[in-house]
């Protein structure tokens, strides 16, 4: 039986103190420092066209209704448009506004088969905020239950079957928390298939496949913003089944990159299979979880260093799942608000980037990741030294941190968010506990503030943790979301859970969205 870390999130005013593994069975290590989704699902039909050895004992001393189901019934005529339509063979040239002109084929067929043709010829062109494209001969569409992840379903012209290929909800009608949110859905559908409408293009200086960073947001791989909200996960070796019924868009993984690639592999692909983003991170560089192998709150750049070697040693191993992982370099590493995390951080970058990461590399602040200069006064050359330009820079929500009349060292949660905002990069907050004074370093700063002030400034965040711990949940001392891993029910979340999770207003439940590139 594994052995599951307490990794409990207990700050020092200003660094972070660690304290040595002790031995229990396996490996126990104890570390100081620590509704439903409001969903307004437009029908975006394309109509007309083709369209989880050792376990991971330490993870960090750093810190209703189902998401996915099986979409038996997804893609039916109500949710895959007002009619299954045939799309006939073609027509002559349409006006491109609200008036059709019937094709010649389109006969009727096992749906609905009315037998339009959007007659625009081999070109493509939008009446309103329907794409229409070219008249494809279709069989008329069948009752969608071919569907594949129970989502807004939409007619395949090209096929002539009503599937549900992840079709994101709308935000048509987002709330006040999203109103600097993109419209990320709407699907509209070209000769070669449906796109997404509103999307941006990749930069020309970006090569990779996946996600991509352009005028301070973060895009998934076609192109549309994508907000992280989601949570961290401690243990490697410790299910996660309700992770996916909370609508979080992205777990951020402690990886055990001295294992052999196949761990992290289960790891990214599990979470793919889900539909969540992973993100993929080092805290230890050996399976001792000694202090000497932690970069978290270390500043010597011997640490950093060690972090890229297994990074650039595990490049085949991440590669193949380029278009949907974030890679976040090292821990909390680093001095607070110097040069040495710039100058050490650039090396680093280069490195990856010649190693072949060329998705977005996520950069903790120094300080133990809760130094905000560091970020607001170095990041920008540390990005502009990035041949991708492909970063997002985390800073994390503890001790060090007040929100109002707190003291000298204490960045105000605020006016040090404004700061970063000011920066124009990408940010998000990618851990923050409980609050109401547990451990050591306490703070009085609530979840619902965190995510609040985040989500007005456009920022993504990161509850810590899913499982802090993995078992044995003391709600008043712990930082664990979910007492067992699970969530089926409110009864299977702690306060801090319940909060993250099903708050009405800014819970996950009610704000999480997954990426469109699923």
């Amino acid at each position: 039986m594994n052995a599951f870390t307490t990794c409990r999130k207990c700050r020092s005013p200003l660094r972070m103190l660690h304290f040595p593994a002790t031995q229990a069975y396996d490996r126990d290590v104890n570390f100081l420092i620590t509704g439903s989704r409001m969903i307004i699902n437009r029908l975006r039909s394309c109509l007309l066209a083709p369209t989880l050895l050792a376990a991971f004992s330490a993870c960090s001393n750093s810190s209703s209704s189902t998401h996915h189901d099986d979409g038996a019934s997804g893609g039916a005529t109500s949710s895959g448009g007002t009619t299954n339509v045939g799309t006939g063979s073609g027509g002559t040239l349409g006006s491109g506004g609200a008036t059709f002109r019937a094709g010649t084929g389109g006969s009727t067929g096992p749906g609905t088969g009315v037998g339009l043709d959007a007659g625009l010829g081999p070109d493509s062109a939008r009446d309103g905020s329907v794409r229409l494209d070219t008249g494809a001969s279709g069989s008329g569409g069948t009752d969608g239950n071919a569907a594949r992840d129970g989502r807004d379903g939409r007619n395949d012209a090209s096929t002539g079957t009503d599937v549900a290929k992840d079709v994101r909800p709308s935000e048509d009608a987002p709330s006040a928390l999203d109103a600097n949110a993109a419209d990320l859905v709407g699907d509209t559908c070209a000769a070669d298939g449906c796109g997404v409408r509103g999307a941006v293009s990749r930069p020309t200086y970006n090569a990779g496949t996946g996600f991509f960073v352009t005028g301070g947001k973060l895009y998934d791989a076609n192109g549309v913003e994508f907000r992280i909200r989601g949570v961290n996960k401690c243990h490697y070796d410790a299910t996660w089944p309700g992770i996916p019924k909370t609508h979080a868009n992205t777990i951020r993984w402690g990886v055990p990159l001295w294992l052999a690639g196949n761990v992290s592999s289960k790891l990214m692909q599990d979470s793919i299979d889900a539909k969540i983003v992973p993100m993929a991170g080092v805290w230890f560089t050996a399976g001792t979880y000694a202090d000497a192998d932690n970069v978290t709150c270390k500043e010597d750049t011997a640490h950093l260093t060690t972090a890229v070697d297994q990074w650039v040693a595990q490049a085949a191993t991440f590669k193949s799942f380029e278009k949907y992982v974030l890679i976040n370099v090292a821990n909390e590493w680093g001095p607070a608000n110097s040069t040495v995390w710039r100058d050490a951080y650039i090396t680093a970058v280069a490195r990856m980037r010649a190693a072949g990461y060329l998705g977005t590399l996520v950069i903790d602040a120094g300080g133990c990741g809760q130094d905000a200069p560091d970020v607001a006064t170095y990041a920008q050359a540390i990005f502009d030294s990035d041949s991708q330009r492909n970063i997002v820079f985390d800073v994390h929500i503890y001790g060090q941190w007040s929100n109002g009349g707190g003291q000298s060292w204490q960045t105000d949660l605020n006016s040090g968010l404004d700061s970063l905002k000011a920066t124009s990069l990408p940010i998000i907050l990618g851990e923050f506990g409980p609050g109401r004074n547990i451990g050591p370093s306490p703070t009085m700063i609530t979840p619902g503030q965190v995510i609040t002030a985040a989500e007005t400034r456009g920022m993504g965040w990161l509850a810590w943790a899913w499982d802090d711990p993995a078992n044995n949940v003391d709600d008043a001392t712990d930082f664990a979301l979910s007492y067992a891993g699970a969530y089926n029910s409110s009864a299977d979340l702690t306060t801090f859970g319940k909060d993250v999770v099903e708050n009405a207003t800014y819970g996950l439940l009610h704000l999480g969205q997954p990426a469109t590139s699923f």
